[in-house]
Order: C-alpha cells, then structure tokens, then sequence
C-alpha cells in the first residue's frame, strides 16, 4: 500500500476502536515480499504470505 493510501486510511478510521491498521512496507498487496513496483509477473511467482502477516492476523481474531 503507498504511503499516501496508507495514510488516507488512518485519517478515516484511525479513531476507531473496531480497527486495527499496520503497514507493511516490504510486501505486496498479495502480503508476499517484493521489491519495488508490484508487476503483472509477480503473479507468475510462487510466493509465501509474510509470516509476520499471518501472525497479526492470526492476533487480531484471537483478540476479537
């Protein structure tokens, strides 16, 4: 997610109690890392979901 996206997320929902909002600078929006721009090839790579990803998510169920 851009910085800008992230950021206009914040603004909207920040103050509320329901959501949660982390960015995660090196992954996609697949949550697998990568560098630079996001590609069409991307999608022909096999990949991981981060680890760290699956953990906060895993987190955030428990916890609601």
């Amino acid at each position: 997610m851009r910085t800008e996206d992230f950021s206009t997320w914040s603004l909207a929902l920040g103050g509320r109690k329901d959501v949660t909002l982390k960015s995660y600078p090196a992954l996609n929006h697949l949550f697998i890392e990568g560098q630079g721009k996001s590609v069409p090839a991307e999608y022909q790579k096999p990949g991981h979901v981060a680890a760290e990803t699956i953990n906060d998510i895993a987190q955030w169920v428990s916890a609601h």
